[in-house]
């Protein structure tokens, strides 16, 4: 009889062993997930970038046809020589800038003999009832234009995204945003 209880013993585990592999295990786990957060914001970045390409794209098809850029009706403040920081602030200008590339003023439809600029998925679109392009993030991509130039694009309107920041100026760092002028 104790020699079953002694093999029996012999088979288990401790607590410090189990403890030990169920921190290794944690570990591992977050090392994966780490990673995959770096190349989901990789994804999104890229997928910015090939949006306001996209975006620019439009705009030129559209200035051959018209002789100009759309001009929005509420232009985004400009605080110096920088655009402010919060994309909330881009939705007016980016409901024209939608309206005009899209050739209707919402997605669900367009008007009949209008051109349509760009072609965009509807992971583009706000989903919020007001159209505008959204980048991957679910802000609204910023649009400067005054009719005659723009701050950093000149002869062309500024394009960006804040990349998922939002916030006061001192909030984001610039430097992270996607724009079409770099």
């Amino acid at each position: 009889m104790k020699m079953k209880m002694k093999t029996r013993l012999a088979r288990s585990f401790t607590l410090i062993e189990l403890m030990t592999v169920v921190a290794i295990i944690a570990v591992l786990a977050g090392l994966v997930l780490g990673g995959a957060g770096a190349v989901r914001q990789r994804a999104a970045r890229g997928q910015a970038e090939a949006e306001i390409a996209a975006i620019e794209a439009g705009l030129v098809r559209y200035q051959m046809d018209f002789g100009g850029y759309p001009v929005p009706t509420n232009n985004i403040t400009v605080d110096g020589d920088v655009y402010g920081a919060t994309p909330t602030a881009y939705t007016s200008a980016g409901r024209t800038l939608f309206a005009s590339l899209w050739g209707s003023s919402t997605y669900s439809n367009t008007t009949p003999g209008r051109k349509q600029y760009l072609s965009v998925k509807p992971s583009m679109v706000s989903s919020d009832g007001q159209n505008r392009f959204v980048d991957p993030w679910g802000n609204t991509y910023g649009y400067y234009w005054t009719g005659s130039n723009s701050i950093f694009g000149g002869s062309v309107p500024d394009i960006w995204s804040t990349a998922g920041q939002s916030g006061s100026a001192g909030q984001t760092n610039r430097l992270k945003w996607i724009t079409s002028w770099d």
